[in-house]
């Protein structure tokens, strides 16, 4: 082990403070750096005029209502409305597909009752 001399030993201190402070300037300007990217992160579609395609995958979440102390439905109490069938009918209008909305093939009437709201139709195809 050899001893070193003092100016040498000044020698080297200078040079570690040289580089400290050296590196602190380098800390300050990552410190920059990344408060502008977390502020950067923090933008959406929503809070800067940003398109949505530029949000990425994820969606923000809806905030959690709480559970209401109602059920889903009427209400106790609520007195509904209904539209109640009449007996005596004015007049009877049978509206036939003359072909399938879907392939185009014509359709013929199999069956048909004047108390019945269904058709049963045969496929022509």
């Amino acid at each position: 082990m050899t001893r070193l001399s003092y100016e040498a030993l000044q020698a080297e201190n200078s040079q570690l403070k040289e580089l400290v402070v050296s590196l602190k300037a380098e800390i300050d300007t990552l410190k920059e750096r990344l408060t502008a990217y977390e502020h950067r992160l923090k933008k959406s579609s929503r809070n800067s005029s940003k398109p949505p395609g530029s949000d990425g995958l994820g969606k923000p979440n809806a905030p959690k209502r709480g559970k209401g102390g109602r059920r889903s439905g009427g209400q106790p109490g609520h007195k509904g409305q209904t539209l109640i069938r009449s007996k005596h009918v004015d007049h009877v209008r049978h509206h036939h597909p003359a072909s399938c909305a879907y392939c185009g093939g014509l359709c013929r009437q199999i069956y048909y009752a004047d108390n019945c709201s269904q058709f049963l139709y045969s496929w022509g195809l």
